[in-house]
């Protein structure tokens, strides 16, 4: 559903492929700094994606019995 936290993960892992395949491209290409200044800018962004995990789904994971996600990380 959309606007449900795991709507959300779903949404920011999508993101962060994304991110990644233009690191690709830029890869392939002459290095221009300002391209990957931007790109910087978003992938410090993905703490913040892992962060609310680790807070908010793996304890409701684990309120459900689920703890090898939060345990093994």
């Amino acid at each position: 559903i959309k606007g449900h936290p795991i709507h959300t993960y779903q949404l920011e892992v999508e993101a962060i492929r994304a991110l990644l395949a233009q690191m690709e491209t830029l890869k392939q290409s002459k290095f221009i700094v300002n391209p990957w200044k931007e790109v910087y800018e978003k992938l410090v962004q993905i703490n913040t994606h892992f962060s609310r995990k680790q807070n908010q789904l793996y304890p409701a994971l684990e309120r459900k019995g689920f703890d090898k996600p939060s345990k093994v990380m």
